[in-house]
């Protein structure tokens, strides 16, 4: 017969195997990363060769104007874009997206001097205190969590970095549903780059470095 403790054994190697994969797979993944450029929005970046790059078409865009436009993630979160009839809202998929958006000086009439003057360009700490503001303000099941100033790619660009939780359902802190999600921002070359990294809590140890190998890659091209 067959004891209980024999039985907690198997159960115990049992998952300590399927962590093993899990590392071995993630390892698999960092060996190896591949190209992407995209001439449209002025960039190039490497992702994992076990990826998949999705780009909306204009026509897409067109319907969601504040949907990132390319989308990195394993091949079932692609797949779940591609057979979604809506935009993809935060999940519980691995994913980086990469918004890229035109920012430029405007004018303004200053009512004290009645003249006419050039606001400074925004910066990518002024684009984190937006995503700050949006995160308090309410109506988003999302918390924030800590900013901190970052560089980005291959030419340090300074950038800002601003970390929230996901809450989803049953609530805040969930593990099962709620997703951690990493806002980065940067400005170059007149344009604002989000790059928005999204995963469950628990697997954001494992998936984390990935990220941070494609942002350390990241180069804007003319």
């Amino acid at each position: 017969m067959i004891s209980y403790s024999t039985i907690w054994i198997w159960i115990l190697l049992s998952f300590i195997s399927i962590s093993s994969l899990q590392h071995v797979a993630i390892a698999e993944i960092n060996k190896k990363f591949v190209p992407y450029e995209n001439t449209e929005f002025g960039f190039r970046i490497l992702y994992p060769s076990g990826w998949h790059a999705f780009e909306f078409s204009p026509l897409d865009r067109v319907g969601c104007p504040d949907c990132p436009p390319i989308y990195f993630g394993p091949a079932g979160y692609i797949e779940s874009l591609l057979n979604s009839s809506e935009f993809i809202s935060p999940g519980s998929n691995t994913s980086l997206s990469i918004k890229v958006d035109n920012v430029s000086k405007y004018e303004y009439l200053d009512t004290n001097t009645l003249t006419v003057k050039t606001a400074p360009m925004p910066t990518a700490h002024d684009y984190a205190m937006d995503r700050i503001n949006e995160l308090s303000g309410g109506g988003i099941r999302e918390h924030y969590l800590r900013d901190m100033p970052v560089s980005v790619g291959t030419a340090h660009i300074p950038g800002w970095r601003v970390d929230s939780m996901y809450s989803g359902e049953p609530g805040y802190n969930s593990t099962v549903f709620g997703d951690y999600v990493i806002s980065t921002y940067l400005v170059s070359d007149s344009k604002v780059y989000t790059f928005t990294y999204e995963d469950l809590p628990l697997r954001v140890p494992d998936t984390l470095p990935l990220m941070q190998t494609m942002l350390n890659s990241f180069q804007v091209i003319k």
